[in-house]
């Protein structure tokens, strides 16, 4: 009997991902509660100047999404980084770097899941150890269950989260400018170099995630056109 399985499993996957979900995806990977956080440490290491960090952290930035933009319209396989790697170097580094990444993603989730949940747990006025692991696994568990139901399921509610993200950043900056005070702005001199590079690579770590958000590219209809615009699109966003 002939195996009917297919050579490439990406063949078994549903290419439901187009623009705006992908997009979607990119956005709710790199837009996370740091920005809030590091505005703070970055005036604390630069004073009026820390706008100058972001411009640096900007332009890193735009090189990194070129290049995945670049990679993810040449490789269409599943893994995004590692996919890249493993097609580029070999698939010693590829393996390599899939594990890097799992590891990366497993100790980040688990870290950002427990301070949600105790976040949540002391908004809800919930006493005891046990609540924030209960939070953690209903939280893990609802979005299990909605990628078990499907592409189009997991593709809705990241859009949703999207725009629960979007719509009060753009509140908060439409609002914000009737607030800025150009005095201070103002720096008598310009910071060391290296002082605004140091502040820049931390900044950079808030706006990563582009990597991660690529890594279902056999979901990605057309992704040789589709990654390069959503990356753009996402960064633009930003």
């Amino acid at each position: 009997m002939q195996d009917a399985r297919p050579d490439n499993p990406d063949d078994l996957l549903v290419r439901g991902l187009g623009v705006r979900q992908l997009t979607a995806t990119i956005f709710n990977h790199t837009v996370g509660s740091g920005i809030f956080v590091l505005p703070a440490f970055a005036v604390a290491q630069l004073g009026p100047a820390a706008p100058l960090a972001y411009l640096a952290c900007a332009t890193v930035m735009l090189l990194v999404v070129l290049v995945f933009a670049e990679a993810g319209s040449r490789v269409t396989a599943t893994g995004g980084p590692y996919a890249y790697v493993e097609i580029g170097l070999g698939p010693v580094f590829g393996f390599t770097t899939g594990i890097l990444l799992a590891v990366s993603q497993v100790a980040a989730a688990g870290g950002i899941t427990l301070l949600l949940g105790q976040s949540l747990a002391r908004l809800a006025g919930l006493d005891g150890p046990l609540w924030p692991g209960l939070i953690v696994l209903l939280l893990v568990g609802t979005l299990s269950a909605v990628n078990v139901r499907g592409l189009a399921w997991g593709a809705r509610v990241v859009e949703l989260f999207t725009a629960a993200k979007l719509l009060p950043l753009l509140f908060f900056l439409l609002v914000g400018a009737f607030f800025v005070s150009p005095p201070n702005l103002a720096f008598a001199e310009l910071p060391a170099p290296a002082q605004v590079a140091a502040t820049a690579g931390t900044l950079i770590f808030a706006f990563s995630g582009v990597e991660t958000a690529l890594m279902p590219s056999g979901e990605v209809r057309d992704p040789t056109r589709t990654v390069p615009r959503a990356a753009m699109m996402a960064l633009r966003s930003e």
